[in-house]
């Protein structure tokens, strides 16, 4: 496997931190939420992204589109998380190619892990963005097979994945360590279409959602928005925690997800032999 790691230093990473919560203290978050950061730092995420290849695969390779939480991709550069590392192994081992912006690569940027609903608010404007361009970057990639790109969300990267429809050629979406309810509308359901595949990953406690925010959060599941749709699943996770990367019962769930998105040529030799032509 080879594995492109992001250049930017720990050091780096925290006085980001540091100096984004001081700026949405100092009145700077209107600037966020108005969508007038600078355009440059969107570039900076894909710049530094983490990209990890399958091995053995020829020919055009179906891509998952990583959006971390709001703690980052790991604790320094080339040291990822183990939930990270997990994802990464479990996406190429299927085959698919693992992609991840580092949000934590733009100059300023609120620290989405400190619960205020203003910041998440913000944030996930943010997000939304580096999931726009990234799939717009994989669209300029001829080594991408354009008919399997699925974005997996965890948590606050979760919220962005759930809350908005995904680019048109986003083939499904995976939302992890999030129930796809909040305290106000806009963090509330799943907006992708209703035909897209959606697989919904969660604990029967999540730790995180309980504990560590300070907005008040709604009770519920992500399956509570699943009417109507015929090709979506959950899965919760018995016990207590937030990482689900951890799990294998949703590592084999997302293996299984991925083996169900069907190229563009395998779908339309389906359609042929469902409805032959002729008869």
């Amino acid at each position: 496997m080879s594995i492109e790691q992001p250049k930017v230093q720990l050091s780096i990473h925290r006085s980001h931190r540091s100096r984004a919560l001081t700026l949405v203290l100092g009145g700077a978050l209107l600037l966020l939420v108005t969508g007038q950061a600078s355009a440059s730092d969107v570039v900076d995420t894909w710049k530094h992204r983490v990209k990890v290849e399958p091995s053995g695969v020829t020919g055009p390779v179906p891509v998952v589109l990583f959006l971390h939480g709001c703690n980052g991709l790991g604790l320094l550069p080339g040291i990822l998380y183990p939930d990270t590392r997990a994802w990464v192994h479990t996406i190429t081992q299927a085959g698919w190619r693992f992609v991840a912006p580092d949000s934590w690569a733009r100059g300023h940027r609120p620290d989405g892990c400190q619960g205020q609903l203003e910041t998440a608010l913000a944030v996930r404007l943010l997000r939304l963005a580096e999931i726009d361009y990234a799939v717009q970057q994989l669209a300029a990639d001829p080594t991408v097979d354009q008919s399997r790109i699925v974005l997996l969300g965890h948590s606050e990267g979760g919220i962005a994945v759930a809350t908005d429809a995904p680019p048109s050629t986003v083939a499904g979406i995976i939302i992890s360590g999030w129930t796809c309810h909040a305290s106000v509308p806009l963090g509330v359901g799943i907006a992708a279409p209703p035909n897209l595949p959606v697989l919904a990953l969660e604990f029967e406690h999540d730790s995180f959602i309980a504990d560590g925010t300070r907005s008040p959060l709604q009770p519920g599941r992500c399956s509570e928005f699943f009417p109507g749709r015929d090709h979506a699943t959950e899965l919760i996770i018995p016990g207590k925690g937030h990482t689900t990367g951890a799990s294998e019962a949703a590592r084999v769930a997302v293996t299984e997800f991925l083996g169900g998105i069907r190229t563009t040529a395998e779908a339309a030799r389906a359609a042929v032999t469902e409805f032959p032509v002729g008869l």
